[in-house]
């Protein structure tokens, strides 16, 4: 048997924490229907940071959004030009967000939350970071830190019992936003294990975010 688990969880210190349900609401369905299109046989979220952005961005124009991608500002206490992530503007609340992309390896040995807690955090600290810069020199006020976060095993495993297990312990975390996207495989014959042609299984995607505010 296949399905879906999706979950949200949202921090009551965001601003307009509905806007943010519609949004990951949107993007959980846009995985679910690539996924299904492509007879689970590609997805939207094993590829990088920028494919997974892309998505994001889907979702937010999806509800009635505005999105741009990638642009150039001015960033920073030095002032020099980057390109920031990811703008949104939705019923006159903007954000800027600024997104890193994590791949997470569950093999030989069973993983835990508490393996991979650090490097999460580490990642989630450089998005944050980034984000502050991108906020500096401009007058929105809402940034979020993003990243998004892909397991993968060997297909020759079964690891799709440690991944559930990664997933409850990802969920009571203090993030500001948790989104979750997981392929539910109760057999791993199953034919709906997402399997790359390199040989591994990528059955999930999930984004933690941290929020932050000029107000």
């Amino acid at each position: 048997m296949m399905g879906f688990r999706t979950n949200i969880i949202l921090n009551d210190t965001i601003e307009e924490i509905s806007i943010w349900n519609h949004i990951i609401k949107q993007w959980q369905k846009i995985n679910r229907d690539y996924l299904e299109d492509s007879n689970f046989q590609d997805s939207l979220y094993w590829y990088n940071e920028r494919a997974n952005i892309s998505c994001l961005a889907g979702s937010i124009w999806k509800i009635g959004g505005y999105a741009l991608e990638e642009y150039t500002a001015i960033k920073g206490e030095e002032k020099k030009y980057g390109r920031i992530d990811l703008y949104f503007s939705i019923d006159e609340v903007e954000y800027i967000i600024e997104a890193k992309h994590q791949w997470l390896q569950f093999n030989t040995k069973i993983k835990n939350f508490n393996n991979f807690e650090q490097d999460i955090n580490d990642y989630l600290n450089q998005a944050t970071d980034d984000c502050k810069k991108s906020m500096q020199n401009n007058d929105i006020n809402n940034g979020l830190g993003l990243v998004f976060i892909t397991p993968y095993w060997d297909s020759k495993l079964d690891k799709n019992k440690e991944l559930a297990n990664f997933e409850n312990e990802l969920l009571k975390q203090n993030y500001d936003v948790i989104g979750t996207f997981t392929i539910d495989v109760e057999d791993i014959k199953n034919d709906y294990n997402l399997n790359s042609n390199q040989g591994n299984t990528c059955n999930a995607v999930y984004i933690i975010g941290k929020y932050l505010s000029k107000t």
